[in-house]
């Protein structure tokens, strides 16, 4: 086993004399890393220590390593399970990517930070265990893992983009201290139920919990929360029922897309214009209330197209132009009471696809 003696600074800036792995053995069966070198503690696991080991099934990390430097075990394919120590606080970049045998890991209470995509492209890893002082879960560290019953430790105060993409989770997931969480950090996670979120949160990122199956009801926080991005819940269809704080200003382009079991939305009263954006309920067939206010001024491109259960709806006097294909293939809207005062004529495919009952009604305002 390769070493360096060296005094190097942990990640919180002290520093220490001790010793770094820099190129670990490969053998069959399990390795374990001893605690000092000649009365020398080992301090740190090297950037590609470990890299590529195919022979290692386990290895154990001893109490006293402060950190796993980025690849340090990157492609090990044969390693099974891990337990990472309370001593260690820092897990590097892709130090454990592409793991393909691994399947349980237990990070200790030490670790505050988990680095982008750690843990990504382990596709057996179903058993993880998080330590109650992470703080930071870095872009794509457990992307593509098959998890079952992953909870997210309250001292968690970010995510990254990707972070769980594609994982199962617990059904129920608590983010009650986390405030920065990344594009897509839970898109594809169909194990997902009930989720709340933290009460300071201000937006919710493009594509969060888009194609979360199973995700049925979600707790958003008022009085802070302005923007919900594009594609935030598209594609989830377990969801009825979503309440909108009366903080919110944007509604992003496909925000409830393919929700098919939505049934009503009431856009809140602000005392700012409120946008939705293109597509933002397309294809919820199950939708049959739609309430507007009077801060609504624009309803842009295929906004409501394909929600074959909406029977009427009334556009308040606020809105001035309608996009093309708004509310195009809603079969079932029968009474469309429009604005007086719209900018913008309508174009033949505004309403294509709806019952001819709706035409007559439609002609009236012409």
């Amino acid at each position: 086993m390769n070493t360096n003696q060296n005094t190097a600074p942990d990640r919180e800036s002290s520093w220490e004399y001790g010793i770094v792995i820099t190129k670990g053995p490969d053998f069959a069966g399990s390795l374990e890393i001893p605690r000092e070198f000649g009365g020398v503690p080992v301090l740190d696991i090297g950037e590609r220590a470990f890299f590529c080991n195919k022979e290692n099934t386990r290895v154990t990390i001893p109490e006293g390593v402060r950190s796993i430097g980025p690849y340090a075990f990157y492609g090990s394919h044969s390693i099974v399970d891990v337990i990472i120590p309370d001593s260690v606080k820092y897990i590097g970049d892709w130090a454990f990517h592409e793991c393909g045998a691994l399947r349980d890991v237990t990070i200790g209470n030490g670790v505050k930070y988990i680095g982008e995509r750690s843990f990504c492209g382990c596709t057996r890893l179903t058993h993880v265990t998080l330590g109650s002082g992470v703080e930071h879960i870095a872009r794509g560290a457990f992307g593509g893992c098959p998890l079952q019953d992953m909870a997210i430790p309250k001292g968690v105060r970010s995510i990254g983009d990707r972070a769980f993409s594609g994982c199962n989770m617990t059904s129920e997931i608590v983010l009650g201290n986390v405030t920065d969480i990344g594009v897509g950090a839970f898109l594809w996670c169909s194990g997902i139920v009930n989720v709340t979120m933290s009460k300071n949160v201000t937006s919710i990122a493009d594509q969060l919990f888009a194609h979360c199956s199973s995700l049925e009801s979600i707790s958003l926080p008022s009085g802070t929360l302005t923007s919900i991005g594009n594609s935030a819940f598209k594609g989830c269809t377990s969801l009825a029922y979503i309440s909108l704080p009366y903080t919110v200003t944007n509604i992003g382009n496909s925000a409830f897309e393919d929700c098919t079991s939505l049934a009503k939305i009431v856009i809140p009263r602000t005392r700012a214009n409120v946008r939705i954006g293109e597509s933002a309920f397309q294809g919820c067939t199950g939708l049959n209330q739609v309430v507007l206010q009077d801060n609504v001024i624009c309803i842009e491109k295929s906004t409501f197209q394909g929600c074959t259960s909406l029977t009427d709806i009334t556009i308040p006097d606020s809105v001035r132009s309608i996009g093309r294909f708004a509310f195009s293939g809603c079969s079932g809207l029968t009474n469309v009471s429009l604005p007086r005062h719209l900018e913008n004529n309508l174009t033949y495919d505004v309403f294509k696809g709806c019952s001819p009952a709706l035409k007559t009604n439609y002609r009236s305002f012409e």
